[in-house]
This record gives C-alpha cells, structure tokens and sequence, in this order.
C-alpha cells in the first residue's frame, strides 16, 4: 500500500542516533488531539478513525520502512 499524496502526513525532517537513544523529528498535522473535551460526543467515531488509521500503518510495505531493525544490526551494535 502506497500513501496517496491528498493525505496531509507528518514528514520526517530528521532521524539520528546518539549512543543509545533515537531522534525523529516531523512536521506537525493539522487536527485535534483526540482526547480533547469538545470531542467528547465523537467518541466512538474517533475510535473507528484510529483503527483504521492503524489499519493503514500496518499494511504498509515494510520494504519502505526507513527504520532498519534488523537482528544483525543490533549484534554488530553489542560487537557479536
């Protein structure tokens, strides 16, 4: 599944390592946070909205992924 250019996404503008810790680094999205009160009636509709959106994220392609987690990295990272 590819991401349609009409979705307004949050952009990585910069991922780096330092030691152990990650950095990423995105643009913000329009909208509201989903637990703010005047959404309270919306509810159960904001809930279908996640699914779905998490439904999205999961069907991504993992050979788009910009995180590399593969197990060899991280033995060469332990020095094995």
């Amino acid at each position: 599944m590819s991401m349609d250019s009409d979705r307004r996404l949050a952009e990585v503008l910069y991922f780096g390592e330092l030691d152990e810790t990650e950095y990423l680094l995105m643009t913000e999205t329009l909208g509201h946070h989903c637990a703010d009160r005047s959404l309270k009636r919306a509810r159960e509709e904001i809930m279908g909205s996640l699914a779905r959106g998490l439904r999205m994220i999961n069907d991504v392609d993992i050979l788009e992924c910009p995180f590399y987690r593969r197990l060899e990295r991280g033995l060469q990272r332990l020095g094995h």
